[in-house]
């Protein structure tokens, strides 16, 4: 699951750096 966090939040910071933590701290929540 590590991995999977990792990319969504690279991949989430090319566009939003700030909001790229936000989301994947949600999206780990919600899992």
């Amino acid at each position: 699951m590590s991995t999977d966090l990792h990319w969504f939040k690279s991949s989430y910071s090319g566009s939003e750096g700030g909001n790229c933590v936000e989301v994947a701290l949600t999206w780990s929540k919600s899992t």
